[in-house]
């Protein structure tokens, strides 16, 4: 209906009937719904919500609602929902585009339980990464509640060792924010791009006013680190405060040249390499 606006122009039909269907063909664009686990049927946070490569993602809000501009979708494009510890639901843009609402239920993936193991720390850590912040930042102001699903960070090179993952680190040289909620993911490097994700379940952390170094601890993880990996990430809430100038810049890193920069700016949009400059991040690992 909404490509043929011009010729029915042309045809003689009111200017008000035009802009009727105007209106609606722009209502039809935005989707609005909700994501549910499955089984309990409850709500499903900050799942990533995105049409694969192409940068219009979104994530789900602490209730499971959602809303999302596919404007400038295809209709041969699919739009999936996508969240550690469920299977990826994929819907055709052709199917949805013409909904008021949807609703999603992510099915959980069967979890595999990890042999606990206990392991020794060497007495000195291990920095794998950009563990040095330089003087140059970023800033973030605003009054946005959520993130879009977007991710920034860099890779980490294995040089053929074992490690186990203690935590990963990241900089903020300024943060006058009350409360913000940061995902962390550690992915696996195929066709040197960010692949597989190397968690069982979503890793979150949050970091409050003037808090500088941001610490995801990974020891209970029982994670190892046996190849190169690309590590990002990514802002999902921030609660602001109304006596605050709510403002949090993140920096740069030093050394570590070999560390290439990955970003995308929405969820499941294109990865970028070098777009952004390396931030300071790194992984603090033991010896195997």
């Amino acid at each position: 209906m909404c490509g043929d606006l011009l010729q029915m122009r042309r045809t003689g039909f009111s200017f008000f009937c035009l802009l009727t269907m105007a209106v609606l063909c722009a209502q039809a664009q935005k989707l609005s719904g909700t994501v549910l686990d499955a089984q309990t049927n409850k709500p499903l946070p900050y799942v990533h919500i995105g049409v694969l490569n192409k940068n219009m993602g979104v994530i789900s809000a602490e209730n499971g609602k959602f809303e999302i501009d596919l404007s400038k979708a295809d209709k041969n494009d699919q739009l999936l929902f996508s969240m550690l510890g469920y299977e990826v639901v994929k819907k055709d843009v052709a199917y949805i585009s013409n909904l008021a609402y949807l609703e999603v239920k992510l099915v959980q993936r069967p979890e595999q339980l990890k042999e606990a193991v206990v392991h020794s720390k060497r007495q000195k850590p291990i920095k794998l990464g950009r563990s040095n912040p330089s003087h140059t930042t970023i800033g973030h102001s605003g009054t946005a509640e959520l993130g879009l699903g977007g991710e920034w960070g860099l890779q980490i090179l294995n040089k053929r060792k074992k490690y186990w993952i203690d935590n990963v680190q990241f900089h903020l040289r300024f943060n006058t924010v009350d409360s913000i909620l940061f995902r962390i993911q550690i992915y696996s490097v195929k066709a040197g791009l960010p692949h597989e994700s190397l968690l069982a379940h979503e890793a979150f952390v949050t970091s409050h006013a003037n808090q500088h170094w941001i610490v995801k601890d990974f020891e209970q993880d029982n994670l190892i680190l046996d190849e190169d990996v690309i590590v990002t990430f990514e802002v999902v809430r921030i609660w602001w405060s109304k006596k605050s100038d709510n403002q949090f810049f993140i920096t740069y890193g030093k050394g570590y040249q070999e560390g290439k920069s990955f970003s995308r700016a929405s969820s499941l949009d294109k990865w970028a390499i070098g777009e952004r400059p390396p931030v300071t991040m790194f992984m603090t690992v033991s010896d195997y």
